[in-house]
């Protein structure tokens, strides 16, 4: 119990800082992180790329979808089904005529897309999945909203390769964790990229 307080605490207090910063920093943000991640080795060889919409602060990967978009790639966004299980659907356009909002705002792909569902065997680079988070430390471990979405779908597809996306205002020397925390195979962090778990090659 006392790491969920401790987690419920610094949650309240990563999120002012978050708030702190202006939008004109954070599109700054936007557009480093888009061009550290396309930039980054293993973005030849990634065929499915598993990101996500922002809303409200968060870093926006939507500069990086409309290149993955142009380039061919497969790109996949969460949607919370029914159940209260993430799942990965199928995007084809940022357009707002193509998505629908949630309960809480997000963008959404409608319901009745294809389904991500992970190749077993498949090279590490050709499937990632970026990682929202309010903070991150340099060694991976990440601190979410709370809900548990992302571990419990980690938790089913571990063999993805996962890149934290992140700022230097929220990069942490320490974040409490519990049993089920999974630390990230790299960060970026606005325009540096680096891998925590010893995946070189990544980098």
């Amino acid at each position: 119990m006392m790491r969920k307080d401790e987690k419920a605490a610094l949650r309240q207090k990563i999120k002012g800082i978050w708030t702190s910063l202006s939008p004109k920093k954070l599109e700054i943000i936007n557009q480093e992180v888009a061009k550290c991640i396309h930039e980054a080795p293993f973005w030849k060889e990634t065929q499915s790329l598993l990101a996500y919409l922002s809303f409200g602060w968060e870093i926006s990967l939507d500069p990086l979808i409309l290149m993955a978009l142009a380039e061919g790639k497969r790109v996949y966004v969460p949607r919370i089904s029914q159940k209260g299980q993430m799942e990965f659907l199928r995007l084809h356009s940022l357009a707002e005529e193509d998505l629908e909002y949630n309960r809480l705002h997000i963008r959404e792909v409608p319901e009745g897309a294809e389904v991500y569902t992970y190749r077993a065997g498949t090279s590490r680079d050709k499937e990632v999945l970026l990682l929202p988070g309010l903070a991150f430390t340099k060694d991976g471990l990440r601190l979410g909203r709370g809900g548990g979405y992302y571990d419990r779908f980690l938790e089913k597809n571990r063999d993805l390769k996962t890149i934290g996306i992140c700022w230097q205002g929220v990069l942490l020397p320490h974040i409490p964790v519990e049993n089920h925390d999974r630390p990230v195979d790299g960060l970026c962090c606005e325009g540096e990229l680096f891998f925590c778990r010893g995946d070189k090659k990544g980098a």
